[in-house]
């Protein structure tokens, strides 16, 4: 992950945790990562075109083990902050919203 994406993500709010992890190892059949497994799995279902392509670079955003959301293919720095930070603030409001009953 470059410059680029470390300061996106930096400037997140509530701040978010990332871990970057590249293609090939999410596309190794052999890897025994149980959160890399899931990410793939994710990338497939959610991030994966009709053509069985995927944009890259793709951003996937979970809540623990829980799909959020993704953002797929280049953007400018402020399209995928905008993006990501629409991902992150809905997370954080479902979440204080089952804690508030």
């Amino acid at each position: 992950m470059g410059t680029f994406d470390g300061k996106v993500i930096f400037d997140l709010d509530p701040p978010t945790a990332m871990k970057a992890v590249s293609i090939g190892t999410i596309l190794d059949p052999n890897n025994e990562n149980a959160f890399e497994c899931l990410l793939a799995q994710y990338a497939e279902r959610y991030a994966c075109n009709d053509d069985y392509t995927i944009d890259l670079p793709v951003y996937i955003v979970t809540q623990g083990k829980k799909y959020i959301g993704h953002v797929g293919g280049e953007h400018t720095q402020q399209a995928l902050r905008t993006r990501l930070q629409e991902l992150v603030t809905n997370a954080a409001n479902s979440e204080s919203e089952c804690g508030a009953s």
